[in-house]
């Protein structure tokens, strides 16, 4: 789901504004009813984590990967059923969130979210 927030900045991207960029991403261990006007995740776990970003012509591809090693909450790991971009380490704006049914994931492995999204501007 992409908010408000990320449409808005879409949209100033198209009228010459500096985008607004996911830097960071972060998992919930919370069941989500994704909206729109969503701001934060709920059940957000761990710190938030850099992101990784490069454009080719109008597609952003945005990465990041969370480590095994931050499964710090759960002995028995982290049951993960939110997934968000947002733009600095801490508060900040919720650009696009994603609902997941509960991937388990444990200290054996790390998990790496990709996204990418075009702005293009239709006459």
């Amino acid at each position: 789901m992409i908010t408000n927030i990320m449409l808005n900045a879409m949209a100033g991207v198209l009228n010459g504004e500096s985008p607004v960029l996911p830097n960071y991403l972060s998992v919930g261990t919370s069941t989500i009813n994704a909206s729109a006007t969503d701001t934060a995740l709920d059940g957000e776990v761990g710190s938030r984590f850099s992101t990784n970003k490069s454009r080719i012509d109008n597609v952003t591809s945005v990465s990041g990967i969370r480590s095994g090693v931050s499964v710090i909450d759960n002995i028995n790991g982290d049951s993960i059923k939110g997934v968000a971009f947002f733009d600095i380490s801490s508060n900040g704006n919720m650009l696009t969130v994603l609902s997941l049914p509960g991937l388990l994931q444990t200290t054996s492995f790390d998990i790496e979210f990709n996204v990418d999204y075009s702005v293009v501007r239709r006459s």
